[in-house]
């Protein structure tokens, strides 16, 4: 695989997309705004094309889908939400295209993740972050498990392997592991305060709806939401420390 983000044309896609050719790559990953101009790529390389971890929501997706603009569509299931995923991937399903999740976040990420991919039909491969800063798993109680190249879904009810993610207690060796210098270590530090801050976002948003409270989103939304996402039928549970 090779992610070439939105770095190219179409022009230059093409000519990355032609010299891999006899490499045989699961797939050639890149993204445009232009529908039309994916599906040019894709018609003229026997490279197959993974796109659109950067759109949202199904109207987003529908012109790709329309032009049968690539091989697999990358749905971040995290930005989109669950259950929005979940339609996005019986769309693709019904243009006979395969689906894989956009997954860099964290472990909460990778399990919500996990069972999206769990849920659909139409699922080519789970994507995840494996050159995270090395204490990644320091941040909570049970990491996830990946056993022979696959990840082995939570047996906990509610994926309780992460539902202390955010609310483990403060370690003393917290802030020491925060103050660090260099660059290297500096990138690390600004990365895990992304991820923590961005799971963070998700708890609250997964207890906001769950307990009837507006976060984000008009309150008639999420009263129309609750009765599904409420507390005893979430896929990640949360509690307080």
């Amino acid at each position: 695989m090779m992610d070439l983000n939105f770095n190219y044309k179409t022009e230059g896609y093409l000519r990355i997309a032609k010299a891999v050719e006899p490499v045989g790559m699961t797939w050639l990953e890149m993204d445009t705004h232009d529908a039309q101009s994916l599906a040019l790529i894709r018609r003229s390389t026997s490279t197959p094309i993974a796109s659109c971890e950067t759109l949202c929501e199904r109207r987003d997706f529908k012109p790709f889908f329309e032009a049968y603009a690539m091989d697999v569509a990358i749905v971040d299931v995290i930005w989109n939400g669950y259950m929005e995923s979940l339609k996005i991937a019986a769309m693709a399903e019904v243009y006979e295209m395969n689906v894989a999740p956009h997954n860099f976040y964290g472990h909460l990420s990778s399990v919500i993740s996990a069972h999206f991919c769990a849920a659909v039909p139409n699922l080519r491969i789970m994507e995840t972050d494996v050159d995270a800063v090395p204490w990644r798993d320091e941040l909570v109680d049970a990491p996830p498990v990946v056993e022979n190249g696959e990840f082995v879904l939570p047996t906990r009810p509610a994926g309780g392997e992460v539902s202390r993610y955010v609310h483990r207690p403060p370690r003393a060796t917290d802030r020491h592991r925060l103050a660090v210098t260099g660059a290297a270590r500096a990138r690390d530090t600004l990365y895990a305060h992304f991820c923590l801050r961005f799971e963070i976002r998700i708890s609250a948003m997964i207890a906001a709806v769950g307990n009837d409270q507006p976060y984000g989103r008009p309150k008639s939304c999420t009263a129309r939401l609750a009765p599904k996402l409420a507390p005893e039928n979430c896929l990640i549970k949360w509690r307080s420390a």
